[in-house]
């Protein structure tokens, strides 16, 4: 770059933002992706990355502006597809954001978290049939995909299926012990079944796993109340506002 700073040597900004962003000096990453970009550097990976750095700074119009680039400069590029329906989800675009994840699909349907992408916006739009089918093929894709499996549940409980949800919701914790979102979900279905006497430890599973995990502390207040032990579901409820659940406060 110092030797020559035409855009004959746009890839040199390039290769110094990959260096940057790789040892994690993303303004110094982003400002030479942008160098590259605005001295006529071609390859899409470049206003690609601009993308992800944005969407991870919450510029969602920034994200969208930039994977509109990469896709303009490389029509089949799946992983850009699939990065702009995130960024449409964010936007609460869901329509386009399907679009997309479809595009990405139909370019490469070996990207199994494709799958599970196109699921959570098919769940944000109601559509739970499409979003459990499309969960399914997120699995089929990635046998041991353990949010999948959760999500699955969760599109599952949507549908009232409770039996169902629990099903996928012991798989994913079987697939990943730690996982402490399956295990307050498990729980959450247990107790729409009324069974809060099995709920109880998958909530207190769930806060071993994650001890800051709020929604867990509120969910066990709400089964220790449905069995009448008022004085602990008072001390779950406050450990759980203490935790910034605003819904235990009442």
């Amino acid at each position: 770059i110092q030797l020559d700073s035409t855009t004959s040597i746009n890839k040199s900004y390039y290769s110094r933002a990959r260096a940057k962003h790789l040892k994690n000096d993303i303004p110094g990453a982003l400002q030479d992706y942008e160098a590259a970009i605005e001295k006529g550097y071609k390859d899409a990976k470049a206003p690609y990355y601009v993308g992800m750095i944005k969407f991870l700074d919450n510029d969602f119009e920034g994200a969208l502006t930039a994977y509109n680039k990469a896709i303009e400069l490389d029509s089949k590029y799946a992983f850009a597809y699939n990065d702009r329906g995130s960024t449409y989800r964010k936007l609460k675009k869901y329509d386009q954001a399907v679009a997309d994840y479809k595009k990405a699909i139909q370019l490469d349907s070996k990207l199994y978290f494709v799958y599970n992408n196109l699921g959570s916006t098919y769940r944000k739009l109601k559509k739970y049939d499409d979003a459990i089918s499309a969960f399914t093929q997120a699995i089929n894709a990635k046998n041991d995909y353990y949010i999948a499996y959760n999500n699955r549940g969760s599109a599952k409980f949507d549908k009232k299926d409770y039996d169902g949800a629990i099903n996928d919701f012991k798989k994913a914790t079987e697939l990943k012990k730690d996982y402490a979102f399956a295990y307050n979900n498990w729980g959450t279905a247990l107790m729409k079944l009324k069974d809060y006497e099995k709920a109880i430890p998958l909530f207190d599973k769930a806060i071993e796993l994650n001890t800051q995990y709020g929604v867990a502390y509120l969910n066990k207040g709400i089964a220790n109340e449905e069995l009448k032990h008022f004085d602990i579901a008072c001390q779950n409820w406050k450990k759980a506002s203490e935790l910034g659940v605003k819904t235990a406060d009442g």
